[in-house]
């Protein structure tokens, strides 16, 4: 009878401890994983959660949160222990099976796929997963300014899906498959962002493209249309519009036999010794006796003409402005009585003048006269003119025509010889003689 027990109990034993093997190492319901686990080649920090999804189900059916790097559910992967590890188990349910982190700063904000799936079995398995997110695309060439239309490769590392826009706004996997270079023929911003097979998308790229007109084809100019066409418009002084582009403008003549011609725009003809300008050319003055009297004289003897006098004027500042109708060099005397008192020369020749008059009186009259005198030496005396300052505490500029003060323009001509009197001829000197009279009598000067 005891031995009969003891086989009873043996038996018992032995038919129960498959049971308690089994009981160690099952797995259990339900589903599952454990695993290394990595984002971007690199080990999941710890506390990171892991969630499991069914398709595209928003419902979580299972997660655990990392307790290790790059390791989820077993302390040693390679060692489960069914006794101690606790895996990530998912709920039983039907479809493909996907895992996503939630990484800030990657995917939009948005949770990230691992690349691995599984379905649903009751076991416990093994299952390393690799999350990843592609990186930002590139564009070659970079965005910048340039002056001819560019065409833009995009690359991403991994050869994943570009998707691009060219109007600014933001692009998604529902914008512009990128599959060849991109046209740039006017300024666009591009934007561009990419996509792994898992459904993950990259940080966006941004470049702007400012295409501009190419200064090496606008010079000398000062105005000119928008890119692409970039004609010319107008040109800076000195230089003239021809066939698109500015050339510089010439004198014309722009040279004479037996003299020179100054630069332009001055364009002054100035003739050698022993000759006189008649029109355009240098002829050569008259020798010899001969003769009483007659003949003209010969030479220019004409002053400039002041002409487009206007100020803009502050309540301590004034810049008077003018123009001669010929080339010449001027003096302006200024002051707070018709006695005038101070003086501002220049002795550059042009056709535009301009003086600026500072720490001025604040409503205030000013009077001031213009003399100019052009290369042959003919001098004119412009009329006394005047104007008032603003009051004070006005900084708001005023342009305006001065006020005549009395008088009118006169003429001083004087003459340029073109040799020394010594060596004149006796029908030069009265030529001279009788034009130096003519003047004087006609500025009233002198009286018969």
């Amino acid at each position: 009878m005891r031995k009969l027990t003891i086989f009873v109990f043996s038996l018992a034993v032995v038919s129960f401890l498959p049971f308690l093997v089994a009981a160690q190492t099952a797995p259990g319901l339900p589903a599952s994983f454990y695993g290394t686990v990595t984002f971007n080649g690199v080990p999941l920090p710890s506390g990171t959660t892991i969630k499991a999804y069914y398709g595209a189900s928003t419902l979580t059916s299972g997660q655990i949160t990392t307790t290790a790097a790059g390791i989820y559910g077993a302390v040693d992967p390679d060692n489960y222990n069914g006794w101690t590890d606790i895996p990530l188990t998912v709920n039983e349910g039907t479809g493909t099976i996907y895992f996503k982190i939630l990484v800030s700063g990657y995917n939009n904000e948005k949770e990230i796929v691992a690349n691995e799936t599984s379905t649903y079995s009751a076991i416990t398995r093994r299952l390393d997963l690799t999350f990843a997110v592609p990186a930002k695309p590139a564009a070659t060439p970079a965005g910048g300014e340039y002056h001819s239309s560019q065409s833009v490769s995009l690359s991403a590392t991994g050869s994943p899906s570009i998707y691009y826009t060219l109007d600014g706004s933001a692009p998604d996997n529902t914008k512009n498959l990128y599959s060849a270079a991109i046209a740039i023929d006017s300024s666009k911003t591009l934007k561009a962002i990419a996509y792994n097979t898992a459904g993950n998308e990259s940080q966006v790229l941004s470049e702007t493209y400012t295409l501009t007109c190419n200064p090496d084809n606008l010079a000398h100019a000062s105005t000119w249309g928008a890119y692409p066409g970039c004609a010319i418009t107008a040109c800076v002084s000195g230089y003239t519009l021809s066939s698109g582009q500015c050339v510089a403008s010439a004198c014309s003549p722009s040279s004479v036999a037996n003299g020179t011609v100054s630069a332009f725009p001055e364009c002054q003809i100035i003739c050698n010794s022993g000759y006189y300008r008649s029109g355009t050319s240098c002829v050569a003055s008259g020798g010899g006796g001969g003769g009483g009297g007659g003949g003209t004289f010969q030479g220019d003897h004409t002053a400039p003409s002041i002409m487009d006098v206007t100020i803009t004027k502050t309540s301590t500042s004034a810049t008077i402005s003018w123009k001669t109708t010929e080339s010449s060099w001027t003096w302006f005397v200024w002051g707070t009585t018709a006695s005038y008192g101070q003086e501002k020369k220049t002795e550059a020749y042009a056709l535009t003048h301009s003086v600026t008059l500072s720490d001025l009186n604040p409503s205030t009259t000013y009077y001031f006269q213009i003399k100019t005198k052009d290369a042959a030496g003919n001098t004119l005396y412009g009329s006394a003119l005047s104007f008032t300052t603003s009051v004070a505490g006005s900084n708001t500029s005023i342009t305006e025509t001065p006020s005549q003060s009395s008088g009118g323009q006169s003429n001083t001509s004087s003459f340029t010889l073109n040799k020394p009197l010594s060596q004149m001829s006796r029908d030069e000197l009265l030529n001279t003689l009788l034009m130096l009279v003519l003047q004087l009598l006609l500025q009233g000067k002198l009286q018969l």
